[in-house]
């Protein structure tokens, strides 16, 4: 078997109907509002802050308020400092039992954003997403994560390599199956061949006969998993020889030249579950190094051929992984990088370069760095029964 037999058809008939629909919209929640106006209102007081406004919107899951000021120095790192201070008020006038630190991010203006937890809430459901997945054209491998706090979904390229994972719970394995999910609802034209590897063998396994999965199953162990990647190289080298001949330099170049008589190339995502050492043994926690960094040399040339990696963790990474794939080629490589809730501030730079992840909530909210933007989302619910209708219609 190789990249360049591999192929698949996806029925998609009826894909849509797979999903539970909400009638509810994202962004009506306003239960919360007027308690964030008092809570800010009587945190400006107290500390004879100025502000020029503030913008209050609710969501199922949180409720954001926007503050404008005319001079921005120093603001962040006063409400930075008394964040725990706001927090508890926001639970004794909300009535919570369980303390939820804010969320602090700049506006990008002069002003700063705080995001509010609201309590246990209903995710949003999928299906407001994959109304507009197939107009995201400009995209290799439109994927969306979540949405924001207007209740508008935010697209990602999976065309492009990411980073992502939190603590058991909180989210990570759903964002692992959202983007598969997502994979066979996309326009036929950026449907990708998926690689599937999961040494855990737990939340993957549902998908290993989806048609576009390579092989039709999921790669557990090291060598397996090293077996693939040699394939990988293959097609790298294959893919290198086609731009050549068409004298392009991209994987997208040469898709919009392709004639009748060339086949497009597809996107191919390896989706990863990373590879923890599980045990103290050295010849393990060698071999999981050395696949590591056969697969930084992979990814290093695979740029612009239209092959990319989707990374999961839920757990910190591992020493092994770490050091082959050291800080400064995790977050240049990665262009996306998604934190659901960790364990501290070390997974939470591991995973985005910054910490203030390990205060999510764990309710499937997420920090999302892209170009150069971080952004809190929602992420979406997929039920198994979903995935299970999705699966029966596109392998008809």
């Amino acid at each position: 078997m190789s990249f360049e037999t591999f192929d698949f058809h996806i029925n998609q008939k009826n894909l849509a109907g797979g999903f539970a629909t909400s009638d509810e919209e994202q962004g009506a929640d306003g239960r919360f509002r007027k308690t964030a106006w008092e809570v800010i209102h009587d945190f400006l007081y107290d500390y004879g802050i100025a502000c020029d406004g503030v913008t209050i919107v609710g969501t199922a899951g949180f409720t954001r308020a926007k503050l404008s000021f005319r001079h921005n120095d120093g603001v962040e790192e006063i409400f930075q400092n008394h964040k725990w201070e706001i927090a508890e008020s926001w639970r004794i006038k909300t009535l919570q039992k369980h303390l939820a630190p804010i969320m602090i991010f700049p506006t990008g203006e002069n002003g700063i954003f705080l995001d509010f937890f609201n309590g246990a809430g209903d995710n949003p459901p999928l299906q407001k997403a994959l109304k507009s997945l197939r107009g995201q054209k400009d995209l290799c491998f439109p994927f969306s994560p979540g949405m924001d706090f207007d209740g508008h979904p935010v697209f990602l390229d999976a065309g492009k390599n990411i980073l992502a994972g939190g603590v058991t719970g909180s989210g990570a394995a759903s964002l692992a199956c959202g983007l598969i999910v997502q994979s066979v609802c996309n326009h036929p034209e950026n449907i990708p061949t998926l690689v599937l590897i999961d040494p855990q063998g737990i939340d993957l396994p549902v998908f290993e006969k989806l048609p576009n999965v390579y092989g039709q199953k999921i790669f557990r162990d090291v060598k397996e998993s090293e077996e693939v990647l040699d394939e990988l190289q293959t097609e790298i080298l294959r893919r290198k020889n086609l731009l050549e001949e068409a004298a392009v330099k991209t994987f997208t170049e040469y898709n919009q030249i392709v004639s009748q008589t060339r086949v497009r190339m597809r996107q191919i995502v390896a989706v990863v579950y990373v590879f923890n050492s599980l045990r103290e043994l050295f010849a393990e926690k060698l071999r999981i190094r050395k696949f590591c960094e056969k697969l930084k040399k992979l990814m290093e040339t695979a740029k612009g051929l239209g092959i990319s990696f989707a990374f999961f963790t839920q757990r910190p990474l591992s020493e092994q992984f770490c050091s082959a794939l050291d800080r400064g080629f995790r977050q240049t490589l990665f262009e996306t990088k998604i934190a659901c809730r960790t364990s501290d501030q070390v997974f939470s730079g591991q995973l985005i370069g910054r910490k203030d992840a390990e205060y999510l909530t764990g309710n499937r909210d997420l920090l999302c760095v892209a170009e150069n933007r971080i952004q809190h989302l929602q992420q979406y619910f997929i039920g198994r029964e979903e995935i299970g209708r999705v699966i029966s219609v596109v392998s008809a």
